[in-house]
């Protein structure tokens, strides 16, 4: 006879101290408009990598500082921190930073004369905030709603990662710690080789026909979401992430390119390292 498990008990006491503080994470998009305001200001190369300082170098420093946050939510109120709104309005929140980014860095790349190492900054800085957006995407895409299911996809379009909705619900959470699927590490295996083979794995595995599929990941999207098959899933992040990869300037009638491939390369490295060593075979 099997056992029938019953919902976690609120647990009484409990409550989120750093609940304002989440508002940073709707904020953090934005850090690259502040590195462009900078440079329109002074001239300096420097400023344009001042989201990558604060990334690599700032935000470390004051991990180590602050320490490990303990207070995680016991099992008995995720529920209610669930259907909380707060929460779920942040992560919305974070789409019109991502996407106000986007425009301005393409932009900026087309109207101002960079030079490389200007080019390089602003570039991996958006490509970098465009990467965060599969965190907003991987969030969005466990949801139920239509809307949800929807947002999901705009935030991972920006990195041309839009197949990840299809493959990481259907496909990784199914088949998780077995051969057939690809976002599992092997044991022992390194990041790199790993990343090899998740990425064109991954890809493959939600491109693939419906019924020729091993589990018509495809088709079970299109009956869940209603998103109309392959063009919403992989073709529009495709179109947002060209548009943004090559865009004209107006004010020459040239035609300039904005590697958004940064965007691309960050959510290709970003992906593998979130898996890797989880589950391991």
């Amino acid at each position: 006879m099997s056992a029938i498990s019953t919902p976690a008990a609120p647990t009484a006491g409990w409550h989120d101290r750093r609940r304002r503080w989440w508002l940073l994470s709707a904020v953090l998009p934005l850090l690259p408009l502040v590195s462009m305001a900078a440079w329109l200001a002074s001239g300096h190369a420097w400023t344009l990598w001042i989201t990558l300082i604060c990334v690599y170098g700032l935000f470390p420093l004051l991990d180590q500082v602050l320490g490990e946050d303990k207070n995680n939510p016991p099992e008995g109120e995720v529920p209610r921190i669930e259907a909380d709104a707060w929460y779920r309005w942040l992560v919305y929140l974070a789409l019109p930073g991502l996407y106000l980014t986007f425009v301005a860095g393409a932009w900026l790349a087309v109207t101002a004369e960079l030079s490389f190492i200007e080019y390089l900054g602003l570039a991996l800085s958006v490509g970098w905030i465009s990467a965060a957006g599969i965190n907003a995407g991987h969030e969005l895409g466990h949801k139920k709603s239509r809307l949800e299911l929807w947002l999901a996809h705009l935030a991972l379009a920006p990195s041309g990662y839009g197949h990840f909705r299809v493959e990481h619900t259907y496909g990784h959470h199914r088949d998780v710690a077995t051969p057939e699927d690809p976002a599992s590490a092997r044991l022992g295996e390194s990041y790199y080789r790993f990343m090899t083979r998740e990425i064109p794995g991954a890809f493959r595995r939600a491109s693939a026909p419906g019924p020729g599929g091993p589990r018509r990941l495809a088709s079970v999207q299109r009956e869940s979401a209603g998103l109309g098959g392959h063009c919403a899933v992989l073709g529009c992040p495709g179109c947002v992430a060209g548009l943004g990869g090559v865009a004209v300037s107006a004010d020459t009638g040239g035609l300039r390119v904005f590697p958004a491939v940064g965007g691309q390369l960050r959510g290709a490295l970003r992906t593998p390292a979130a898996e890797v060593g989880r589950r391991p075979l």
